[in-house]
């Protein structure tokens, strides 16, 4: 037992000494390895409450290239509104002006509408810079003003392109679309408050569902690692409940992708819905009711961004997928890095017990198991919303199982050494001896 301890440690310490020096590689090795649980997952549950107007390639064929009219959007927001749609939130960046008469036409019906959240773009800005010093971005209605000491390592926000401000001040919320990829690219998290001044200003997404969900800044708790909706009446349900948001320092949430932007989500496209504007289908008007609406542009070329299950992907989808999330309670939690390291331990202590004995294809062939048991351990707790580690740990069984053969292999020739060398010793003295009788 003491070897098996002994070489568990050499292991560990050899799999961890490596994951600091080679840290980019391993990070996006361990990225990869979330990717392929997000493809053996597959299709996961999407609320029905979520519904998806798309401008899409056949929309662009009735309405001509894109940016459309801003009258066409505006007929869009009066019929949604007019339908019973409970929140409109509507992912189209209105920054400049345009026709005098259309622009007036959209903020005339965002105000008769008052359920219509818009876009902001931003980038962050540096962490050490006091936001106060900075020019009034004219934000600050928007935040959430209860801001913690857990926020400190949250993101900043930096430039901002925001809607037009006569139709900024009518709408019923604004939220920022920084996705925040990682480092290989890859829309994996989202920030779902962002630093401004003393407050903190939601994603668009995020915005969205406390709207939705008519949540209060105060029923909004900052924790360590995670941001607390307290008190929420859900669609269609009696009884309050707490919806605990986890989130990294950085106040970072993973998005439970659901799917293939084909195969999940109620969609409809742009022009059909329209074209519904002058016709009494009340099927159609009942289906929106009390709906959460985001229309957005998704046009063949237009805002494709690459998540783990597609690279080309609709940004609008990766906003669906947060609302999602956070609405059907699928939230990913990622381990510790304690509980990251006891694993490990725990793993190359194992691989070290297995690998005692001199049959090295049974030892072998239980050190392929325990490495399929841990992958396939690691899949289903993903698909009940944990996420583990899974190649730093496979990476700490390879390496246990290679010093462990290593070590039995040295060990081995030096008793063979040993005992031809004590072969030899006896055959002198037998030589010895006979030389004697003679």
């Amino acid at each position: 037992m003491k070897k098996s301890i002994l070489l568990s440690l050499l292991g560990v310490s050899i799999v961890i000494g490596l994951s600091f020096m080679f840290q980019e590689i391993f990070q996006v090795a361990e990225w990869k390895t979330i990717d392929l649980r997000f493809k053996v997952q597959g299709k996961i549950e999407t609320d029905s409450k979520i519904i998806l107007v798309n401008a899409d390639d056949t929309s662009s064929i009735k309405y001509g290239r894109w940016p459309w009219k801003r009258s066409v959007h505006a007929k869009m927001i009066s019929l949604l509104n007019n339908t019973g749609a409970e929140i409109i939130i509507y992912d189209v960046l209105f920054a400049y002006s345009g026709d005098t008469e259309d622009d007036n036409f959209l903020v005339n019906e965002t105000k008769k509408s008052k359920n219509v959240i818009f876009p902001v773009a931003i980038n962050f800005g540096n962490p050490n810079l006091n936001r106060s010093d900075l020019k009034d971005l004219n934000l600050e209605s928007y935040n959430i003003k209860n801001i913690s000491s857990f926020t400190s390592n949250y993101n900043v926000l930096g430039d901002t392109i925001l809607p037009l401000k006569s139709l900024a001040n009518v709408s019923h919320g604004l939220g920022h679309i920084n996705a925040n990829r990682d480092g290989d690219g890859v829309i994996r998290r989202v920030p779902l408050l962002v630093k401004n001044k003393n407050g903190l200003f939601p994603s668009l997404a995020f915005s969205g569902i406390l709207k939705y969900l008519k949540i209060t800044d105060s029923n909004v708790e900052i924790k360590k690692s995670s941001i607390l909706l307290k008190n929420v009446l859900l669609p269609g349900r009696r009884e309050l409940k707490n919806i605990q948001i986890p989130v990294d320092d950085k106040g970072q949430m993973m998005i439970n992708y659901a799917g293939r932007w084909e195969e999940t989500f109620k969609h409809a496209s742009f022009a059909s819905v329209l074209s519904e504007q002058n016709m009494d289908n009340k099927q159609e008007n009942e289906s929106l009711t009390g709906k959460l609406v985001l229309v957005s542009n998704v046009i063949s070329g237009h805002d494709i961004k690459p998540i783990p299950l597609e690279k080309d992907y609709p940004g609008a989808g990766i906003h669906a997928n947060i609302i999602n999330t956070i609405l059907t309670g699928q939230f990913l939690r990622e381990t510790g890095v304690l509980f990251n390291y006891t694993l490990v331990l725990l793993l190359c202590l194992a691989t070290a017990t297995l690998m005692d004995g001199r049959k090295y294809y049974i030892q072998t062939v239980k050190v392929l198991i325990l490495i399929s048991t841990y992958i396939f351990a690691s899949s289903i707790f993903f698909q009940n919303g944990i996420v583990l580690k899974l190649f730093v740990p496979c990476s700490g069984i390879i390496l246990t199982a290679i010093i462990s053969l290593v070590y039995q292999s040295s060990r081995e020739k030096n008793l063979s050494d040993s005992s031809q060398a004590e072969k030899h010793k006896i055959e002198l003295k037998l030589e010895f001896i006979s030389k004697s009788l003679i």
